[in-house]
């Protein structure tokens, strides 16, 4: 996968393994704000079921038959 960017870049052994490591942390990165992100959703989602039915009877009120796609959804 880093072959050619290692190429491109003329980089050596060294440097390859400093941009796989560089680019590791970063993914480590985004997966733990992306758990954090789907727990703080999920807990939102729990919270709001008792209301689900009255939100989307509310939100199937606003939309117009047949044309969902332009209400914003």
């Amino acid at each position: 996968m880093l072959a050619q960017p290692a190429d491109r870049f003329n980089l050596g052994l060294r440097a390859t393994g400093e941009l796989k490591q560089l680019i590791l942390e970063y993914a480590t990165h985004v997966v733990v704000h992306l758990d954090a992100a789907v727990v703080r959703i999920h807990a939102e989602l729990v919270r709001r079921r008792p209301q689900s039915a009255e939100l989307a009877a509310a939100r199937r009120g606003r939309l117009r038959p047949g044309r969902w796609w332009h209400a914003g959804c």
